[in-house]
């Protein structure tokens, strides 16, 4: 099978095992099979409706965007980061899937100014050791979350009902 396809079914199957879960935390959910740009699954619960934006892998790590959390300016080949962006959707909630055989995948929820930390965390002191200029594509954004990163928020399922 074509990577393209295997990356199809993961980010499928992600958002589906993500609804699955809501379900088993008394939500009614709804996937939206990537066609809105702000988040994959509207959740309710008692009349509360949450947006979810699902991140799949079949790994331990996500690779996110950093000029979705960060304001990049691009001089020449360098990047400065002006600071964070400001979050149009602040109870934005994430979750990462770590995609495995049944019954063993892995969840990871937060609120999407946890991933913002995360990235500005990681990203910022990483470009800075190298002058603000990317080694191999000085025009990507790409920023990898890892599994440690996320950690903390394994099964935060209760999250929700906080938000």
């Amino acid at each position: 099978m074509a990577s393209g396809t295997n990356n199809q079914l993961t980010k499928q199957i992600g958002e589906h095992l993500a609804c699955a879960e809501l379900g088993r935390n008394k939500f009614i959910s709804t996937p939206f099979a990537g066609n809105v740009p702000e988040f994959d699954i509207l959740a309710a619960k008692q009349g509360k409706i949450i947006q979810v934006q699902v991140k799949s892998s079949r790994g331990i790590s996500w690779p996110l965007s950093v000029q979705d959390f960060l304001d990049i300016e691009f001089k020449d080949d360098a990047q400065i980061i002006k600071g964070e962006k400001s979050i149009p959707n602040p109870s934005l909630i994430y979750v990462f899937v770590i995609v495995k055989d049944t019954g063993q995948d892995e969840f990871f929820i937060c609120q999407v100014k946890d991933v913002q930390r995360i990235i500005n965390k990681v990203y910022v002191p990483w470009l800075s050791r190298h002058q603000g200029r990317r080694p191999k594509n000085p025009k990507s954004t790409r920023c990898d979350v890892k599994l440690e990163e996320l950690e903390r928020y394994r099964d935060n399922w209760p999250l929700l009902d906080k938000v």
